[in-house]
């Protein structure tokens, strides 16, 4: 996310358009990336089913947590400077991803 982002930072700095390569990588990225993250995301949040070495299951789970918030806002920043080069470029950049959901 942190190099696609810099991919489109760079995009919107150029004023000669948008590169089609582009809108196929917000494509692929929106479609099958995004749902694999989601469904990551998911299954670190649900407690292991089995009582079997569950102290070495919640240390596994909250080493995979500590990497989340940053996750999280990797995402946040990609899309936000998706929808910046969308509005600037006037394509439809976020037709394949599903807004985050608002966090407080």
């Amino acid at each position: 996310y942190k190099t696609f982002t810099l991919l489109i930072k760079r995009e919107s700095t150029h004023n000669n358009g948008i590169l089609k390569s582009l809108e196929k990588l917000a494509k692929l990225v929106g479609t099958s990336t995004n749902q694999k993250l989601y469904s990551f995301l998911i299954y670190l949040e649900q407690p292991f089913a089995d009582n079997i070495g569950a102290a070495q299951n919640a240390a596994t789970l909250r080493k995979q947590a500590v990497s989340v918030p940053g996750l999280v806002f990797s995402v946040e920043q990609c899309e936000r400077n998706l929808i910046i080069l969308s509005k600037k470029t006037k394509t439809d950049l976020m037709e394949h991803f599903k807004r985050s959901p608002a966090r407080d």
